[in-house]
């Protein structure tokens, strides 16, 4: 990504398609110059047909643009489901959720992006779950099934697609860390089937970076659900020990 406010924006950037809500007011950590380009880059990332054109944000903004752009979005989720269908959501999301596709999830680890502003997209995710994912979501992501929805494999497959920032060596990074096994705890507690089964690939995933601080949190949530389903139960006791795929 290269660090200019100009975001590209092959589509329409009209800003009166866009939901105003989208954009947060003075509680924000850091104010978009121009809230166009922040229109203008929810056109870029959502605003293509289902089978693509490809993605180039080659002139996509800086780190700690990207980071309150990631920031913005994921406080206002369900605003993008008035304007693209599900599939284009779930491609959208999985060009800024894969570091195969893009670099946005660098901005977790990146020295140049504030660390407010790294822990606000962090805390963000929980939003993304609680209001959009656990809408578009089929209860059982992560499993082939005939009633898969667009969205089932980047809500599942975000961690191990480069969103688990988690860096145990760099010890300025813990802070970081611990927000991203807090948010994965609050994302397991919420109601959505596919919410939990993500968090707890997540935590499994986790756990080779932090084999002590996992089992808690997970054992807490067994506790909590002494009715949950055998697959899901199943599910967390091997993401306790960090068998999971």
């Amino acid at each position: 990504m290269h660090c200019n406010n100009q975001v590209v924006c092959s589509g329409n950037a009209d800003n009166k398609h866009v939901p105003i809500h989208l954009i947060r007011a003075k509680d924000t950590l850091m104010t978009v110059k121009n809230s166009q380009d922040f229109y203008a880059w929810i056109g870029q990332v959502f605003d293509h047909p289902s089978c693509g054109p490809e993605w180039d944000d080659a002139a996509g903004p800086c780190p700690s643009t990207a980071a309150e752009y990631l920031a913005q979005l994921f406080e206002a989720p369900c605003a993008l489901l008035g304007r693209f269908s599900e599939k284009q959501i779930a491609l959208g999301l999985e060009r800024l959720l894969s570091n195969a596709n893009s670099n946005y999830v660098f901005v977790l680890a990146d020295e140049s992006v504030p660390q407010e502003l790294q822990l606000r997209v962090v805390s963000s995710l929980y939003t993304l779950f609680k209001d959009l994912l656990a809408r578009i979501c089929s209860e059982n992501v992560g499993v082939d099934h005939p009633h898969r929805r667009p969205a089932d494999s980047i809500c599942f497959m975000m961690w191990d697609a480069g969103l688990l920032q988690i860096y145990p060596e760099r010890p300025e990074h813990r802070i970081v860390d611990m927000a991203i096994l807090n948010v994965l705890g609050r994302i397991l507690a919420l109601p959505s089937q596919a919410c939990k089964k993500s968090a707890l690939h997540g935590l499994g995933h986790a756990h080779f970076s932090y084999p002590e601080e996992i089992p808690p949190i997970i054992d807490a949530f067994l506790a909590d659900h002494p009715d949950l389903n055998e697959d899901l139960r199943e599910y967390a006791l091997a993401a306790r020990v960090g068998g999971v795929l």
